[in-house]
């Protein structure tokens, strides 16, 4: 998470975006994340860890994935 704060991931400017979502006894979170942030390793390093943080504290398997836009609407997923 450091790494995602040091970017400034968390600050007002970034305009992040967060869905959680609850089905069928399962949740999934999506984070809106700009796609070229995908390849770095820290980031996706933090993702994992707060994936694990996420299972321990629901105490049940999350399922986490980013999300990212194109200027053209096109809309892309990863899954952590």
């Amino acid at each position: 998470m450091t790494q995602l704060k040091n970017f400034g991931f968390f600050e007002a400017d970034y305009g992040n975006i967060a869905r959680i979502q609850y089905v069928d006894g399962e949740y999934y979170f999506t984070i809106l994340v700009d796609k070229d942030l995908w390849l770095n390793t820290d980031i996706i390093d933090s993702m994992i860890i707060f994936k694990s943080e996420l299972n321990n504290a629901f105490n049940t398997s999350v399922h986490l994935k980013l999300e990212s836009v194109s200027l053209s609407g096109k809309i892309t997923f990863k899954e952590i």
